[in-house]
């Protein structure tokens, strides 16, 4: 086994992951899944197990998730305040 298969197991491991199931994913719900875990680690064999986990237990997390974030997320930037025009003025 590669170095790098080890220290992934490791990481697995230590954060209470399980091992990939097996089991067919539709491509387009793994791949978004993919993505979305991609933001929170730069390897993404790790982000595509963490996919698979949460797909694995309900296949269309991630079509749920984006229905469910996205429009939070646009109402909360319409919400954003504008930048300011100038900065103070001094005496």
């Amino acid at each position: 086994m590669k170095a790098r298969h080890i220290l992934d197991q490791v990481m697995l491991d230590a954060c209470g992951i399980k091992p990939t199931p097996k089991g067919h994913f539709r491509k387009k719900e793994l791949a978004l899944g993919t993505d979305e875990e991609g933001e929170h680690t730069t390897n993404k064999g790790l982000a595509t197990t963490i996919a698979k986990q949460h797909l694995a237990k309900t296949p269309d997390y991630y079509t749920r998730l984006r229905k469910f974030v996205e429009p939070r997320a646009k109402k909360l930037s319409m919400m954003a305040l504008p930048p300011s025009s100038s900065a103070p003025s001094s005496p």
